[in-house]
């Protein structure tokens, strides 16, 4: 911050120009966990110099039409990927940038606009080569990384744990979930 010009105030915030180092952090309303997150990061910020207020809104505002429109600065959510290949086309092409030409329905909210990136998701989407696949996902994985398109404050556990005496096809399924070949699991003997 001190090599763009900024330094902290008397408040201990960074300011240039007449301007802090602020920024408004929404999530939906009455989700504990978010809140609780919020706090974490609001304290963690403050005392890094970035004043963070607070914001927590219904969920079908957030999610319907706020996050859509792009009329946030910082959001907490979990967007929901069922599969990361493939997939994070869906989230990170610059094409489902929400906008009057996919009739504001696309879901890249962090509206993440990298060149480099978009054919290596695509590729990962649409290649049947998983070797090939494998390469374009993992390039694609450090460009967001470097990048900092997204950070993971928000994942939900997707843990299976299972007895070795279980035989068949177990497995957790991101979209149908752990029990859905469960008609051809047995036990072994």
């Amino acid at each position: 911050m001190t090599g763009d010009g900024w330094a902290k105030n008397s408040s201990g915030i960074w300011e240039k120009g007449g301007k802090t180092a602020s920024f408004t952090f929404t999530t939906t309303a009455g989700n504990a966990r978010r809140a609780l997150t919020q706090q974490v990061v609001q304290e963690q910020a403050g005392k890094a110099g970035f004043d963070v207020t607070l914001e927590n809104i219904p969920a079908g505002d957030f999610f319907g039409k706020r996050l859509p429109a792009g009329d946030f600065q910082a959001g907490l959510y979990a967007q929901v990927l069922t599969f990361v290949d493939p997939g994070l086309c869906n989230l990170f092409c610059s094409k489902n940038i929400p906008s009057d030409a996919n009739g504001n329905a696309g879901n890249n909210w962090t509206r993440t606009n990298i060149p480099a990136l978009d054919p290596l998701l695509e590729e990962v989407d649409s290649n049947p080569d998983q070797d090939a696949r494998a390469k374009a996902n993992k390039e694609a994985e450090k460009i967001l990384a470097d990048q900092v398109a997204s950070i993971p404050l928000d994942p939900l556990p997707n843990i299976l744990l299972w007895s070795d005496k279980v035989v068949g096809p177990v497995a957790d399924n991101p979209v149908l979930g752990p029990f859905s070949q469960s008609n051809l699991w047995g036990v072994a003997g």
